[in-house]
């Protein structure tokens, strides 16, 4: 009898260490379980799926210069400077973004504090009238945009099943600006500076495809305010210009990520 019972218990421990075992088998191999953990990791995907590039448009604002001018064209030396004032309203600034965004902390395979670096140049004109002639100016701008912040969707581990994404946080772009103002001698002149740009941005992406992302970003010191010495070549005139700071900027980024059609597929 004893033998018995024991052989039953054998018999019973055996089929249940059987059935744990093809149990502990079917969840290891499970496709779901194992693509999960595959895009968790970023498993066979590659730091460039990252990349990213489009066109940016800053939205039109107003520039005010004002010229301080010393006549010196009658040989005499003049009693009172005379002062115009210009205003520009800034319309067509176009540009060119790239980038590319890592991971600081993931948080899980949809959510992370993601670090960003990329770069954005760009071009704008306006024309304004001062003495009855026709003044253009030139703006140019290079920015290097350093950003911190939060992003949720398949950016965060390549995953092109998660359709929706977005992320918002802070950033600091050391800039190269770039200011040309054409006309008579007496107001011509050139400006350029190196500063450190502080902004916000949010952005929201879909995948079609290929991931589509559009970032709005926020500048509240605007282009920077400036003085300039200026002499013309002559010697007829001399001249300060005081360019006023022109308020926010506010830009809207239409980026696109290139390698995302080769970002993993969900199989569930």
């Amino acid at each position: 009898m004893k033998k018995h019972i024991l052989a039953c218990a054998a018999f019973l421990t055996g089929t249940v260490a059987l059935h744990a075992q093809g149990v502990i088998d079917g969840i290891r191999n499970d496709p779901a379980r194992k693509y999960k953990k595959a895009v968790a990791k970023g498993k066979n995907l590659k730091p460039y799926h990252a990349a990213q590039g489009g066109i940016e448009y800053t939205r039109p604002f107003d520039q005010t210069l004002q010229f301080t001018l010393w006549d010196y064209r009658y040989g005499k030396e003049p009693e009172r400077p005379e002062t115009y004032e210009v205003s520009y309203n800034i319309r067509k600034m176009w540009g060119l973004v790239v980038g590319w965004n890592m991971n600081f902390v993931k948080f899980d395979p949809y959510n992370s504090l993601t670090f960003c670096a990329g770069a954005e140049m760009g071009f704008a004109e306006a024309t304004a009238y001062v003495r009855n002639h026709t003044h253009d100016m030139f703006k140019t701008y290079l920015r290097i945009p350093l950003t911190f912040g939060f992003r949720h969707g398949g950016e965060v581990s390549f995953d092109k099943s998660k359709l929706f994404s977005f992320g918002l946080g802070v950033g600091m772009a050391p800039s190269w600006l770039n200011d040309v103002f054409t006309g008579p001698e007496a107001f011509a002149y050139s400006k350029h500076m190196i500063t450190t740009m502080p902004f916000f941005y949010a952005d929201v992406g879909h995948f079609i495809g290929t991931q589509l992302k559009l970032r709005f970003s926020y500048y509240p010191v605007g282009w920077d305010s400036y003085t300039v010495e200026n002499s013309s070549s002559s010697l007829s005139y001399q001249s300060k210009v005081v360019s006023s700071a022109s308020g926010p900027l506010v830009k809207f980024s239409l980026m696109v990520m290139p390698f995302s059609p080769h970002w993993s597929s969900s199989r569930w």
